[in-house]
């Protein structure tokens, strides 16, 4: 049964800077996010906001950014820190933020490029990313625990080897995640996921964005909602996958 909160009013999801960050197809981050609720018969608005266009924040559910280069980065920052207050009461308020590379990178204390230019973050988290000669990129696999333990795949291009992440996303079991040599990938704390996996990561892992919908509908809104999930095709690609990397790595 559809709740009467969502007779009145709509799930958001803001999907921030689509026009800048979204390298290696992040934006089919959004579209899963879609078919869900969709396919769950709630009612939602997704709404592209990018430079210039400046709705509340703490009034979405969902907040995405993408993944970007350097200059793609130094583009949003003075937007973004101008948006700081608002992300935090979005978390605050039990939303959720879901970020990529780049804009996994921004909400930290800082990003330092290869000449040694600093790029203050959000600092909301403590992590610093600092930029590598040596690039970490191929497809990737890591096991992670929302609800239960997942094995994700994907796919991650960096330079930037993030470092002081207290409490990670995953541990890396092919592949580097943030840094060459420390196995741990990404950043998670309750309601807020940073990563470096592109490919995109939830049509290849959809049972992130299931956690990530009912995370807010428990947390926000107080409401128990299990949604359904169906994507046998995705889930055959993501078992191919995982096998011949896990496979790749347990004959090497």
């Amino acid at each position: 049964m559809i709740s009467y909160f969502f007779i009145m009013n709509k799930f958001k999801i803001a999907w921030l800077y689509d026009d800048i960050m979204n390298l290696y197809g992040d934006g089919g981050n959004i579209l899963v996010l879609e078919h869900l609720l969709k396919c769950n018969q709630i009612d939602y608005q997704i709404d592209r906001i990018s430079l210039g266009n400046y709705q509340n924040l703490a009034d979405f559910d969902i907040l995405f950014i993408g993944g970007g280069s350097d200059f793609a980065q130094s583009l949003i920052y003075e937007d973004l820190l101008k948006r700081k207050e608002q992300i935090i009461e979005l978390l605050n308020n039990n939303g959720f933020i879901l970020t990529i590379c780049g804009g996994y990178q921004l909400f930290g204390e800082a990003y330092i490029d290869n000449e040694g230019h600093q790029l203050k973050g959000l600092n909301i988290f403590p992590y610093i990313t600092k930029a590598n000669k040596t690039r970490m990129n191929g497809n990737i696999v890591s096991q992670i625990t929302l609800d239960q333990e997942y094995l994700v795949c994907g796919y991650e291009n960096h330079s930037g080897e993030t470092t002081n992440v207290k409490t990670s996303f995953g541990k890396v079991i092919s592949g580097y995640g943030n840094t060459l040599a420390s196995k741990d990938e990404g950043f998670m704390y309750k309601n807020f996921i940073g990563t470096y996996i592109h490919g995109p990561l939830l049509p290849k892992n959809p049972e992130i964005g299931k956690y990530m919908i009912e995370y807010v509908f428990r947390n926000k809104y107080n409401i128990q909602r299990d949604l359904n999930i169906n994507l046998k095709y995705a889930k055959k690609a993501h078992d191919v996958m995982i096998n011949r990397l896990v496979d790749k790595d347990k004959n090497a």
